[in-house]
């Protein structure tokens, strides 16, 4: 019945792509009208022209034009301009420096020192190009967001809008030619001012999460307009517009009020926006700005913010009814007192522990149940997370019954969801697999491989990245930007595999390490999530490994670890319990460093609609995988 439910979703999401690459009417012209400050409209068709003031196109004479490039163009441009002038035969044309006194008609490409030039490029965004005309200047325009746009807009010259035979311009008077765009944004302004015109500002020394919310709201314009805002600590020289996050040292920043645990505030003083909350509701006032006024299903939209408050009031942060996105973050072999251990140190507060629902996890898979292993393995639990069944160790996307089983990817991408697999293990790793792959034993690299890269070929998941180490922050701000991009939904796992890798190997300093770089990554995930109201993100572990205990001297262990392992490794169990406050006690022999897993439950850390259910309880595994299919319309998932 699953795999008929599946054939019928995979049919019904063919047909609306094949529906979706219609024509549609109007040539694809936005949807968004936005009235300018001279009381008109516009409406902005990507490919095609926008007129400003005149209903009939008007052919434009280049016989008299010139063409104008910077001085300090790169020979890239300068070859650019050179081809195309020769293939037209604009010999006359001269091609020039903006070095050259200016004329009545130029042709100005790419950004030379000219009035106008700086007022256009506002208009573009990342990986745009646009040919304007200027109805009062005569100028024309030809502009790029890099030389690989300009190389493209200078392609549309020559091939769509010249008349090679009149030596004409096919442009309406005053009006622009637009690459094809798909950002959901064209404009967006706070109080008639763009969004362009603020810098971002948080405090120096700022906590992670507060950092995390200015890479969100960077990442936010970057992904959904294509544009790439400032973004600075308050030892910066203070700006005009200026959207201050948390307490910086600008005097806007100076008005409060008593927040509770969920709330935040948002309000402008003047040209400043302010936004505050309590640890982790720091991007609150970011994220319902966005949600008020933005519609991601939209596109070209221009955006006008409007009425906010102009003095700080404690408002109550409101998730979606329900959620259509997830993101499930594993810490592979991250007990509770791993992050114990963290916190201890120079890391300070974990961040998934500022979330309002915080549970645990049981993690025994069927060969524990059964009484066949002490323990579960990655293969096993990442089953459990992944597809909702309880199965044997070793197996990967496979049930007792020895029956592929479908994972929280494949019905996400089913849906049309995009998804993303991120890992700083191998991509062939037990986790990652669970939820790429159906195999019966994981160190079937082999196997595992051709099918992963099957599923790239296939483009059945949009990001799939592992070994990613030191860049998991790096990745986990791409993988996020890529799949929600263009306002699609979408579903993520992100896995920090190396808190098990050195907790097996007994190295309390690298499974440490491991944590702090997992925990950058959840802080930015948790500022992404109060961005994308819709959403869910889950954070928690598939098992636990090393029994990572409390203890300051070996006196502690005792009952744990028999006096001969404490005897023959009192060293380095000293060594980390002075430095560390906290020993790993589930070695395999009494004359090995190396760890085993444990059944101690493992944390669970949820924010987002309905995700009250995880709060205070210890929750079977299964049951989150469960949880998360909802978001893509399968109530009766797993097992």
């Amino acid at each position: 019945m699953k795999r008929f439910l599946l054939l019928l979703l995979s049919l019904a999401m063919v047909m609306g792509l094949l529906v979706a690459c219609a024509p549609q009417n109007g040539g694809g012209e936005s949807d968004s009208t936005v009235s300018d400050d001279a009381g008109s409209t516009e409406q902005v068709t990507d490919g095609e022209t926008e007129s400003s003031g005149e209903d009939i196109p008007t052919v434009i004479s280049l016989a008299d034009y010139r063409v104008i490039f910077p001085s300090d163009a790169s020979v890239q441009l300068i070859n650019a301009v050179d081809a195309l002038c020769a293939e037209l035969g604009w010999t006359h044309l001269d091609p020039t420096e903006d070095a050259a006194e200016v004329s009545p008609l130029e042709i100005i490409v790419g950004e030379a020192d000219r009035q106008g030039v700086a007022e256009a490029m506002l208009d573009l965004r990342k990986d745009e190009y646009l040919i304007r005309h200027d109805a009062k200047t005569q100028q024309i325009f030809v502009l790029g967001s890099d030389m690989n746009q300009i190389t493209l807009a200078l392609d549309t010259l020559r091939d769509t809008l010249i008349d090679r035979n009149t030596q004409t311009l096919n442009l309406p008077v005053g009006g622009s030619y637009y690459s094809p765009s798909q950002y959901p944004l064209r404009q967006f302004t706070i109080n008639g001012t763009s969004i362009r015109e603020y810098t971002i500002v948080y405090p120096t020394g700022a906590d992670l999460l507060t950092r995390s919310a200015a890479l969100n709201i960077v990442d936010y314009f970057q992904t959904y307009m294509g544009v790439e805002l400032a973004c600075v600590t308050d030892a910066t020289e203070e700006s005009e517009y200026e959207i201050l996050l948390g307490a910086t040292n600008r005097a806007a920043s100076k008005q409060t009020c008593t927040l509770a645990d969920g709330q935040y505030v948002m309000f402008c003083d003047g040209k400043k926006l302010v936004m505050q909350g309590n640890n982790y509701m720091i991007g609150g006032g970011f994220g319902m700005l966005v949600r008020e006024y933005v519609d991601l299903q939209k596109r070209d939209a221009h955006v006008e913010v409007q009425n906010l408050p102009t003095a700080p009031v404690a408002k109550d942060f409101v998730f979606s009814d329900a959620f259509t996105n997830a993101i499930l973050m594993i810490g592979d072999g991250m007990g509770c007192n791993h992050i114990a251990m963290a916190e201890k140190q120079a890391m300070g507060t974990f961040a998934a522990s500022y979330l309002p629902s915080i549970g645990t996890a049981i993690t025994a898979s069927q060969s524990v149940l059964i009484g066949q292993e002490g323990y579960t393995d990655s293969a096993a639990a990442a089953t459990a997370l992944a597809c909702g069944y309880k199965t044997m160790n070793y197996r990967i996307g496979i049930n007792t019954a020895g029956n592929s089983v479908v994972n929280l990817r494949e019905i996400a991408q089913v849906q049309g969801a995009k998804t993303a697999v991120l890992t700083t293990d191998l991509i062939t790793g037990a986790t990652p697999g669970g939820f790429l792959c159906h195999v019966m034993d994981r160190n079937n690299t082999t196997e595992i491989s051709r099918q992963i890269n099957a599923l790239i070929t296939a483009g059945k998941v949009d990001y799939c990245e592992g070994d990613v180490g030191d860049g998991l922050l790096t990745h986990t701000r791409t993988a996020l930007s890529t799949i929600s991009a263009g306002g699609s939904n979408f579903f993520a796992m992100i896995e920090e595999a190396m808190i098990d890798k050195n907790s097996h190997n007994g190295d309390m300093t690298n499974a440490y390490a491991a944590v702090v770089r997992f925990n950058q990554s959840i802080a930015y995930a948790i500022e992404f999530t109060l961005c994308h109201p819709g959403t869910v993100l889950i954070v928690t572990a598939d098992h636990e490994t090393g029994g990572l205990t409390p203890a300051t001297s070996l006196s502690d262990l005792n009952g744990i670890l028999s006096p001969e392992y404490q005897q023959s490794h009192a060293s380095r169990l000293s060594s980390d319990m002075n430095t560390y406050g906290y020993a790993f006690t589930t070695y395999n022999s009494l004359n090995s460093n190396g760890c085993n897993h444990s059944n101690a439950n493992v944390p669970v850390y949820a924010l987002g609609p309905g995700t009250e259910i995880f709060n205070g309880v210890a929750t079977d595994n299964i049951l989150i995988a469960k949880f998360i299919a909802k978001a893509y319309g399968f109530d009766h998932f797993g097992q």
